[in-house]
């Protein structure tokens, strides 16, 4: 599985969560991010 997870913007929200609940779920992770 592969999941693309827009707007992580550093190691306390919901999208990095999400991407590490994903990741050891064994999906292959693709972040979006941008500079404000």
């Amino acid at each position: 599985k592969r999941a693309f997870i827009a707007g992580v913007a550093d190691d306390n929200g919901y999208g990095w969560a999400i991407a590490k609940s994903l990741a050891a779920a064994g999906a292959e992770i693709l972040l979006g991010t941008w500079v404000p």
